[in-house]
């Protein structure tokens, strides 16, 4: 049986290939940034904590829309290997253990990295560093009927049997957030689906 992927190093497992990842992983579509800030304040007055931020692609997006981002990130070589934008932070930390203040940040984000975490901790260290009223978004691969069967198995082989569907993705979040919203998107110039979670942090 094929190990869960948070117990395959995931937090040194790409230290080799850091360079690699810099210069050939793939951007995250503009709609996806808009849907994690729709309706939130000003984006300049924002904190967000980008966990799992690799080479801080994800980070700069947000960076580029104003948002303050701490990215947190556990591999040295990753850190290192990032393109600096004066927009973002990189914080040596875990998404179980992000060593980051309480109730401190905005927003999470996870883009294409919740499937390295063991879930259940790192929901719980969400929601303890983002502010009451504050929101967790996740973008990862998912199963979806009536997908493009390209997109599923880029999805299948890059994932494996750790890709959530909607409903799963719903539950899990549920057990520590408020209700959350999921929106389905799919991207066509290199066909892939992402499902975008949105959760928010109970007032009290």
């Amino acid at each position: 049986m094929e190990a869960p992927r948070f117990e395959l190093s995931p937090t040194s497992r790409f230290a080799d290939r850091a360079s690699d990842y810099a210069r050939f992983r793939p951007s995250y579509p503009a709609e996806a940034i808009d849907a994690a800030l729709a309706g939130m304040p000003i984006a300049s007055g924002l904190v967000a904590a980008d966990i799992g931020a690799g080479t801080g692609i994800s980070s700069r997006l947000f960076a580029e829309r104003g948002v303050r981002v701490l990215a947190v990130e556990p591999n040295a070589a990753m850190r290192e290997s990032a393109e600096p934008h004066e927009g973002v932070t990189f914080v040596d930390g875990t998404a179980e253990a992000t060593g980051l203040e309480s109730a401190s940040v905005d927003l999470v984000i996870c883009a294409q990295a919740f499937h390295w975490f063991r879930p259940v901790e790192a929901l719980a260290e969400f929601r303890r560093i983002v502010k009451p009223g504050g929101r967790l978004v996740t973008l990862d691969g998912v199963f979806e009927p009536g997908q493009n069967p390209v997109a599923r198995w880029l999805i299948s082989r890059d994932r494996g049997r750790h890709v959530r569907t909607r409903s799963q993705y719903q539950a899990l979040y549920a057990r520590v957030f408020a209700t959350p919203r999921i929106e389905i998107q799919h991207r066509t110039w290199l066909p892939y689906t992402y499902c975008l979670a949105e959760c928010t942090r109970p007032l009290s």
